[in-house]
């Protein structure tokens, strides 16, 4: 679309302006918006229907545009993300009981950070190893039997 020049002293303008040419204050072919939006930010312009093309007009012509809707799911949450994107959810261990000597052992090779693996899916949370690994033997521990 064409560009034409309403700042006062260039509406019968004649010439070039940066990459776009003018003839009467009217470019001579179609203009980029980036190049119309790069001229408007330094005099007076619309476009061939009137409209202007401006930063702050396009800001004021979307100012009551309604946010986007999204879709809930079954539980409540938003579906915002592909399910590629989403952070993988932590994974229960498949064993369900657990000596002192494996704990230790975890705690030797990983620290504080293997055994929080084992802990977090249970909800133990602690700073302290050996409270941890207490706190997971007696989540772990079948109920005895009566």
């Amino acid at each position: 679309m064409k560009l034409r020049l309403t700042q006062p002293g260039f509406s019968n303008y004649n010439g070039q302006m940066g990459v776009v040419f003018y003839e009467a204050g009217l470019s001579k072919g179609d203009v980029s918006v980036m190049d119309a939006v790069r001229i408007s930010a330094s005099m007076l312009c619309e476009w061939e229907d009137g409209s202007k093309p401006s930063v702050t007009q396009s800001l004021l012509d979307n100012a009551n545009t309604p946010a986007p809707m999204f879709k809930t799911g079954a539980q409540g949450q938003h579906d915002l993300a592909p399910q590629k994107d989403r952070p993988v959810q932590a994974q229960a261990t498949t064993k369900s009981t657990y000596t002192v000597e494996e704990l230790s052992a975890v705690a030797d090779a990983d620290g504080i950070r293997g055994l929080r693996k084992i802990a977090d899916p249970l909800g133990i949370k602690s700073n302290s190893i050996a409270e941890m690994i207490n706190a997971i033997i007696n989540a772990t521990q079948a109920p005895a039997k009566s």
